[in-house]
């Protein structure tokens, strides 16, 4: 992945969005990946190089990523948040991060602006 910088954000800015520490381990292939079109993901993987993004587009990846460092904060004992957890299908290593797992019940957070709502949620 390549980054401008169009909208001349700060170096710091620039910065925290292009190293992003994301990681899904020792893995094959996430759950988020193995979700996305097949077309989308193929093509993603054959130019990954070849991709140019502005840094003022991943704005939001950066909040989000924010969120789940603040609702990682979580301490319930009978939770599990921000856990990575693996399986091997079809010798396959498949990896997945629920942001929490408690009473059963898989939370999976998003931050969004309030025009997202606005515009097209009702």
């Amino acid at each position: 992945m390549k980054y401008t910088n169009e909208k001349n954000l700060p170096a710091s800015m620039v910065s925290a969005i292009i190293n992003d520490t994301y990681s899904m381990g020792k893995a094959d292939i996430s759950v988020t990946t193995l979700i996305q079109p097949p077309k989308i993901r193929v093509l993603t993987s054959r130019h990954k190089d070849e991709i140019v993004e502005d840094v003022a587009d991943r704005v939001w990846a950066l909040l989000g990523t924010n969120t789940h460092a603040i609702l990682d904060r979580i301490n319930h004992p009978d939770s599990l948040q921000e856990e990575r957890l693996k399986i091997e299908v079809d010798g396959w290593t498949i990896s997945g991060q629920a942001d929490l797992y408690e009473d059963r019940t898989v939370t999976d957070y998003k931050t969004t602006s309030v025009w997202q709502v606005v515009n097209y949620g009702k």
